[in-house]
């Protein structure tokens, strides 16, 4: 059973840069959840939740989003590869688990590439790499980024969940539709929810294939040394991480273990949870995480 079933958090941090950060219950492993863009910490309440006495979860902002910061530079992955760096770096004696998805996933590669010591293994939930960076021109990616960027840019007395809805997205069938035609009403309340603390900035590289300028794919995950866990939804649906971009992480030294999740898009740990839990058990098999050691 979860320490803190009210999800409630027990230690709320923010450090030199004012990142916000939640310690949800205490726990033999840390690992740290990292949001995707656009979104927020609150994106994995339900999970965290979820995860017995042995996990210890904490749920970070990154700045420009949540209860962070906003400010400059917060347009590019390397933005928040820097932030995370400096929060991370002497704050825990033993390694973390990144638990990433989408910008959160590619944070978390850049990270394990660059301080080692301090992951001991990767949960990466779609990462998109290039699908959001040079390949993003004239995709469903591209119009729904510049919608989010236009619709935050522009004051309206509009509720913000009836301005994300109406957001023109290109249909798989041919032509323009709203993005209410595409996702359900609590998605569009909670992508409401989270966009009201964003900045407009954070959307600002994307539609134009810059937001990975700085960030070397092949290089970060050449250099990765611990497990990975490297999961991936139906392309059909909106997943972003292809086949090819997966198969880099082959030669991992830790071991890449590939996770297809079928009928599932770029999302796959909300609203439910459930089918991204098991891993946590694959994870402290892995790690050998028992109660009493």
């Amino acid at each position: 059973m979860p320490s803190n079933p009210d999800n409630r958090p027990i230690a709320v941090t923010r450090d030199d840069a004012g990142l916000h950060a939640e310690e949800v219950h205490p726990g033999l492993q840390s690992v740290v959840f990292l949001h995707g863009v656009g979104r927020d910490r609150r994106t994995f309440a339900p999970l965290a939740g979820r995860l017995g006495e042995l996990w210890n979860p904490w749920l970070l902002d990154f700045r420009g989003h949540g209860r962070s910061p906003r400010g400059a530079d917060v347009s590019l992955v390397a933005d928040h590869v820097r932030d995370l760096r400096r929060w991370l770096v002497g704050r825990w004696q033993r390694p973390v688990v990144l638990y990433g998805h989408s910008l959160g996933a590619m944070v978390a590669t850049a990270m394990a590439a660059a301080e080692p010591d301090l992951v001991a293994a990767l949960v990466l939930e779609d990462p998109p790499f290039q699908t959001m960076g040079d390949r993003i021109h004239g995709s469903f990616w591209e119009h729904y980024f510049r919608g989010l960027h236009d619709l935050l840019a522009t004051p309206s007395p509009t509720p913000l969940v009836e301005r994300l809805a109406a957001i023109p997205i290109p249909s798989p069938t041919g032509g323009w539709v709203p993005l209410g035609q595409l996702r359900d009403a609590a998605s569009l309340r909670f992508g409401a929810e989270c966009l009201s603390t964003v900045d407009p900035e954070v959307f600002r590289s994307l539609p134009s294939g810059r937001w990975l300028e700085g960030y070397d794919v092949p290089a970060n995950i050449g250099a990765i040394r611990c497990p990975v866990f490297l999961i991936q939804g139906d392309p059909a649906l909106g997943s972003a991480l292809t086949d090819e971009d997966a198969r880099r992480f082959d030669a991992v030294p830790g071991g890449c273990q590939r996770i297809r999740i079928p009928g599932k898009g770029h999302l796959m740990h909300w609203p439910s949870p459930d089918p991204v839990l098991p891993i946590f058990d694959d994870l402290a098999t892995m790690l050998r995480i028992q109660p009493g050691r």
